[in-house]
């Protein structure tokens, strides 16, 4: 195929490739970070979204506000998971 239009020297723009992306930036952040604030996990996030755990990895990469959310949102479980581990390392039991 040749890089220029039938009509002239005219260049073609070149196609970027690959299928668009289904990221939308003002509503997946918001939706990653509540989801994960409730303990579910990136797997979980990316049946939810009807993409797959691949996606949001790349997400993580391309898109800095995405990975933060996942971090903010993955904060306060793990803290509650580090401080039931903690108790129980400590002698803490529970009948």
């Amino acid at each position: 195929m040749p890089d220029t239009v039938d009509s002239g020297n005219i260049p073609r723009a070149k196609h970027p490739g690959g299928r668009p992306t289904l990221y939308k930036q003002d509503i997946h952040p918001a939706l990653a970070e509540a989801w994960a604030a409730a303990g579910r996990t990136e797997d979980q996030i990316a049946e939810k979204l009807g993409v797959s755990k691949a996606t949001i990895t790349n997400w993580k990469t391309e898109h800095p506000e995405f990975l933060a959310a996942l971090k903010a949102g993955k904060e306060g479980p793990d803290d509650k998971v580090e401080a039931s581990l903690f108790s129980r390392a400590t002698g803490y039991s529970f009948d």
